[in-house]
């Protein structure tokens, strides 16, 4: 082979060699690009809201174990208030009262309260080139005029056609044929579609849930990706009682719970 052969094969390889190794900064929208199917809902810490985070069965042990502590924590400080050893009469009520209300906590109601907060079911993710993308879900009838708000014998005299059905735990009719949405005068959503940027690190969401106003974060880890979908602050949330505003007077409800300023994602896969 002649030095010039040989020079040019050398750079060749030479060049095949580092386009391969290229590491560009950030996700490849080329990667991201695709139909994603979304999964269960995550919960973060607020300083920690673009990592992954808890599922549903963490964040409710975690919100237990808080409340249970502010429970235990309310109690002690009572029982000890006139001991002379205030201290260690606190170390040691705190430990007997955590094990008394772990004993007895009923985990539903956390379930119940907290796994209600959202509703995308089915929801696919579709992200084209270009950057612009598009939801899918099961469709629901929205925007329905007052006239045609019907109450539980309306609604089941047109459930027998099935363009309704009655939702006992809301008590509501839900309207769930999309011909039959139309004709009254309603909105059938089933999915809307917006845009999307890149800011360096993560992809935002823009006119998400067809609002031209809300923008979301995506975090994409190059396999799995997740929408930051809301952060909210310490609140009390109750079944039927009226929400404090303070951790002691919202557990002393018994149909409420308190949570911790966290953040909410929903996860998505292809």
């Amino acid at each position: 082979m002649s030095k010039k052969q040989y020079f040019i094969l050398s750079l060749t390889l030479f060049l095949i060699y580092s386009c391969a190794s290229d590491n560009t900064s950030g996700p490849s929208p080329a990667t991201i690009v695709g139909s994603w199917s979304s999964g269960e809902l995550s919960y973060h810490s607020t300083d920690d809201c673009l990592n992954q985070g808890q599922d549903l069965v963490s964040f409710v042990n975690s919100s237990i174990s808080s409340n249970i502590g502010i429970q235990a924590q309310i109690v002690a400080e009572a029982l000890c208030v006139n001991d002379a050893d205030y201290e260690s009469c606190l170390a040691e009520e705190l430990e007997d009262q955590i094990a008394l209300y772990s004993a007895v906590v009923d985990s539903s109601i956390y379930y119940n309260l907290i796994s209600g907060t959202f509703s995308y079911n089915n929801m696919t993710l579709v992200i084209n080139e270009g950057e612009s993308y598009e939801t899918q879900y099961d469709g629901s009838c929205i925007n329905i005029p007052e006239d045609n708000i019907y109450d539980e014998s309306e609604c089941d005299f047109f459930a027998e056609n099935e363009y309704t059905e009655w939702d006992s735990l809301n008590e509501q009719c839900n309207i769930i044929d999309e011909t039959y949405c139309g004709i009254v005068g309603a909105t059938w959503d089933n999915g809307w579609v917006g845009s999307y940027d890149f800011d360096g690190e993560n992809y935002i969401l823009n006119n998400f849930n067809n609002n031209e106003a809300t923008t979301k974060t995506l975090v994409f880890d190059g396999n799995d990706l997740f929408i930051v979908l809301s952060t909210v602050g310490d609140q009390c949330l109750c079944s039927t009682s009226t929400p404090s505003e303070s951790s002691t007077d919202c557990i002393d409800a018994d149909d409420c719970i308190w949570l911790e300023s966290h953040c909410i994602s929903l996860n998505f896969s292809k």
